[in-house]
This record gives C-alpha cells, structure tokens and sequence, in this order.
C-alpha cells in the first residue's frame, strides 16, 4: 500500500480539532501526510508551517467567483461545499491515487489500513449512518437519515480515475449551488448528493466494519471495550470515532444532536469522550475557539445577517452586479443595497434588509401583508425591536442609522 493521505476542512476556530484529527491519524500512520483546506483567513495567532498537516486555502482551489460563492453559503455549508474541489485538489498537489477525507472531529483510534486496502480497489468507500433499524422515538431517527442522507460525509473516501474525476466534477456543480441546509427541500448540504455514488458508480463500496465512524447516531448498537491502548467494538478495533456535536464546554453531552445517548447510560464511552476533550485542550480550544469567521462579516466589520446570503442568491444568482458582495465601499455594493431607505409612506428611515427579512419569512408574511402600505408603522416598529434584541443584525441596520 502506498503512503496513505488523509485530509479535512476547518475555518480558523476549528483549527485545535485539525491538530488532534492529523496527530492522532500520524500517529498509527507516520509515513502518511494530512492535507487540511482553511476555509477562512489565515489567522495571524498560527503558525501555519509548524502545523502537523498542509494547508490549502479554499480561496485558491479555483472555485468561481469565490467570494460571491463564499457568501452566498452559512460557514456550515461553505465547509461542506468545497469539500469536492478539495479533494481534488489534494490529489493534484500530493499526486496521490487515493485519499479519506475525515471531518475534523475524527479520533484515530487504530490502523487504517484495512480502509485504505479496500480503497484500492473501489471507486469510493463510504459509511451507513446505521447498520441496524431504529425502534424507539428518539433523536436522530431513520426518518431524519432519509431526510439528512443515508451515508455520514464526515468519512469518505476516493480512488482517482477518469470515472471519480468526472463524479467529482458532477458534485462540484451540485454543491456550487446547492449545499444547503434544507432538509425540508430534500437538501443536506453535501450529504444527501452522495446517495447518488452508489448508483453512479458501480465500484462504489459501503463498509459495514463496526469500528469504522462511530458517532451518536450509531452508538444504540455500537458498544465500547477498553482492548489495551484501544478499544474494541464487537470483534472489531475501534478505528475512528466521530464526535460530531461534540460541545468542548459541555461534558455532560455526548453530542447537541441527539437524545438516545447519555454517559449515565453509556459509561463505556465516558473516558474516550474526557480524552477528546483533554486532547482539544493541550491543542489550543480555549485559545483558538474564539477566532473570528472571515466570511461572517463585510469587510467594514459588520457581521453579515443571515437572511442576506439566501437574498444574495435569489438577487445576483451568478455574481454578475455583486461579485464581491463583502465589500463595502464603491457606488454600488450589495452592503449598500441592504441599507437604502426602504421607499415608503412614513418618516421612518427604515433599511432595505428589513424588506428582505419579510421576504424570507411567512410568519412576517402573514402578520404585516402590506409592510410598506398599511401595515407599514407597525412592521417598522417590530424592525426596530428586532435590531435592538437580535444579536445577528448590527446595530449599523436600525432604523435611521447606518445611511451610506
């Protein structure tokens, strides 16, 4: 087998969990090499070269229009959506023939040969959410992996060919527009796409080794024993575990996505869970979770409102008038859009956003039908409210305030 390569994907706040991931994979694989893409700035508190890993910015694997791209998406998906324009470039760039991506909260627990025997031969390698049925009525359910995707994108792996390039290109289009978290419209970021390999592949392969990306949503099924340094599930090592939802500051949850699974009930997992913490901690969480998101605000500072990225994509699809939305000065800017009085019977100077807002939501909808006609004065006096309470919207977006 050749070197093995392994990547994954963090903005700058998640750097720390990018440390332990690439130390404990080096760790059973010395003469392997991590890949990590920085959705973010470089963050001048790290020292990007003594890191234990490569790092590749998502601003130059290519995308198009990339700062329109990286506005238009929550960090979530902006994570998420690059994830195939990276893994090719990684393959480009290590000339490697196959790589794993893990996300970034993945704990190497054992070997991963096996993994990367069974990618030698497969176009990509893939693992159930699930193995067994769910039979009670608790969080996640196999309704929310229809929903959500039938496989776990926190691990896969691709083997390089003409065949996998041309899938990843297929992915690349999809997610470019549509790696959103709507599950509601069948969308789950880049997940529920992958449903498709199975079908498009015909050397697609689905590991059932238990000791592959166990996490929350498998742990009903999925038991602990201590095997040495390691653990054991069933017959099988422990290889990796995923602590998706994992809250550093709050050790009594096991994961903010679930309630199937407790440390009173599942004490075997109790000691892994203080490792992981213990093992974010000597790498830097409490320093380094604080960082600022670069694509969270204009380049003024402001923090980008949330309904303003969906907006971007209904207004300016391809970038054409806005192909740098973040910016702030310039006769034209989106920044400035958003805050142009709305035209309106009132004195009341209200902003552009607060429109977009009521275009977004139908509860808006519904209790102020005509925001600029009659319900005018009261839909600006929730505005204003909102502005006040609403930690998301700046101040620089009230109500007679902020004028460029």
């Amino acid at each position: 087998m050749t070197e093995p390569v392994a990547c994954t994907i963090v903005s700058a706040n998640y750097i720390p969990f990018a440390r332990v991931f690439a130390e404990s994979f080096l760790a059973h694989h010395p003469e392997g090499e991590v890949w990590v893409c920085l959705v973010d700035e470089p963050p001048p508190e790290v020292d990007l070269e003594a890191e234990p890993y490569r790092v590749v910015p998502a601003a130059e694997l290519g995308i198009p229009r990339f700062e329109h791209f990286a506005f238009r998406y929550s960090i979530l998906e902006l994570n998420t959506a690059v994830k195939p324009y990276f893994l090719e470039r990684v393959a480009e760039l290590s000339g490697c023939r196959a790589l794993c991506y893990f996300d970034p909260d993945v704990l190497v627990l054992a070997d991963l040969s096996p993994v990367y025997e069974e990618l030698a031969a497969a176009d990509v390698v893939l693992t159930p959410h699930v193995l067994e049925p769910l039979d009670d009525d608790r969080q996640p359910s196999e309704r929310d992996f229809l929903l959500s995707g039938i496989y776990n994108l926190g691990f896969v792996g691709v083997r390089f060919h003409e065949g996998t390039r041309e899938f990843l290109r297929w992915w690349q289009r999809r997610l470019y527009r549509y790696c959103e978290h709507r599950v509601e419209r069948g969308l789950f970021v880049d997940q529920r796409w992958m449903d498709f390999a199975p079908a498009f592949l015909s050397g697609a392969r689905i590991l059932r080794d238990p000791g592959l990306n166990v996490a929350y949503w498998n742990l009903a099924h999925r038991r602990l024993e201590r095997d040495g340094d390691g653990y054991r599930v069933g017959d099988s090592p422990l290889r990796f575990f995923h602590f998706s939802g994992f809250v550093p500051e709050r050790p009594e949850v096991v994961s903010k996505f679930q309630n199937r699974i407790s440390f009173d009930d599942r004490p075997d997992i109790r000691d892994l869970f203080a490792l992981y913490r213990q093992r974010l901690r000597q790498a830097g969480s409490e320093e380094l979770g604080g960082l600022p998101y670069a694509y969270g605000t204009f380049d003024n500072g402001v923090r980008v409102p949330v309904y303003t990225r969906e907006a971007l994509k209904l207004l300016d699809p391809d970038g054409e008038r806005w192909p740098r939305p973040f910016d702030t000065t310039g006769a034209d800017t989106f920044y400035r859009w958003l805050l142009a009085p709305l035209p309106a019977a009132s004195e009341i100077a209200v902003p552009r956003l607060a429109l977009v807002l009521w275009d977004m939501r139908a509860d808006l909808q519904h209790h102020f039908p005509l925001p600029l006609g009659d319900d005018a004065f009261r839909f600006f006096a929730w505005y204003e409210r909102e502005v006040r309470t609403d930690p998301q919207l700046d101040p620089v977006f009230a109500p007679s305030c902020g004028r460029a």
